[in-house]
């Protein structure tokens, strides 16, 4: 079970860098394109301003799963090196279910949100006869903050397992 979700968090670790990657290259790209279309054409994308700025939300949030994923989103490290090898696992453990536990609170949050937005039915913005509702990015903080619980979870399951362990220390993830 435990390698089956170690490699589950690695093919999800790989997924989540290419999204990084490709979220970060259309972010440049659509920066530079506004800038060329402000200076030279005084023209500019009603919206690119405004995908760019969700975008970088969703690269953070993508840069803190990844960051959850190896074990270093929250400061807990330099506390927890100074333990002694079984007490490391437990406390590691004990740290992302704790953190899971946030997650989950600020997703369920998030999506009432969202659902309210939704509700509410405003546009965020209109460009060529096409409207974009307010709920179309506000959906970024309940995926986000889910992506951040499940990888909390599964870093509390694997740091759990090692805890149990007899006679092992506490392993690199």
């Amino acid at each position: 079970m435990t390698a089956a979700l170690k490699r589950f968090e690695t093919a999800l670790a790989r997924v989540e860098k290419a999204a990084l990657v490709a979220f970060l290259s259309v972010m440049v790209l659509l920066s530079f394109y506004q800038v060329i279309l402000r200076q030279f054409f005084g023209t500019g994308l009603l919206w690119g301003d405004t995908l760019s700025r969700h975008m970088v939300l969703w690269a953070g949030f993508i840069g803190a799963a990844l960051a959850a994923a190896e074990g270093k989103h929250f400061a807990w490290e330099t506390a927890v090196s100074a333990l002694p090898g079984r007490w490391q696992s437990s406390v590691k453990a004990l740290a992302a279910l704790c953190s899971a536990v946030i997650a989950v609170l600020l997703a369920r949050a998030s999506w009432l949100f969202f659902i309210d937005d939704k509700a509410a039915g405003n546009a965020l913005f209109t460009a060529h006869g096409v409207t974009v509702p307010s709920w179309a990015y506000s959906m970024v903080y309940p995926g986000g903050f889910a992506l951040l619980a499940l990888h909390f979870l599964i870093g509390a399951f694997l740091a759990g397992g090692d805890a149990t362990a007899p006679g092992r220390a506490a392993p690199e993830r």
